[in-house]
């Protein structure tokens, strides 16, 4: 019977001890467009490279191991992506992560016509960041901001 509470007592503080260390709360890391690159073209669709920087706002690191995101331009659809890039961001520290998105010819014509040269263009990123099996949690983004500019515009 000893034996028994002794070895029911060892299991408990192994537990309790083993939980310490994952965090109660986490805070939503802030995510950001960091920039667009082309990364090739067919005739019916364009990828496109694009960066995203998250930014850790924790006192500890956070895994993440994936990302998924979609972006409109004007309040039209432009592109959707998805990385499984695995990374550890450092607490209050950022990372830009990479993931290729994918527009189609059609939805890229429709940007272009639908641009006006007298206002900057607009954007809306929408997604879900996937944190580390120990959190056991996704976390949905959205943020707003204006592009600059084309050079040579008015």
């Amino acid at each position: 019977m000893r034996r028994f509470f002794s070895s029911l007592i060892a299991v408990v503080v192994l537990c309790l001890t083993g939980c310490a260390h994952i965090p109660s709360s986490v805070e939503p890391p802030e995510v950001t467009l960091a920039d667009m690159l082309p990364a090739g073209s067919t005739l019916f669709e364009h990828r496109i490279n694009v960066g995203l920087r998250v930014r850790n706002t924790n006192d500890f690191s956070l895994s993440v191991y994936g990302i998924r995101c979609a972006l409109t331009v004007n309040g039209r659809p432009l592109l959707r992506g998805t990385s499984r890039e695995r990374v550890s961001i450092p607490a209050l520290s950022s990372r830009v992560l990479r993931l290729e998105g994918v527009v189609t010819a059609l939805d890229l014509l429709q940007q272009f016509r639908g641009m006006s040269t007298r206002e900057d263009p607009t954007y809306d990123l929408t997604g879900e960041i996937y944190l580390s099996r120990d959190l056991r949690r996704s976390v949905s983004f959205a943020r707003k901001g204006a592009l600059p500019a084309f050079p040579g515009t008015p």
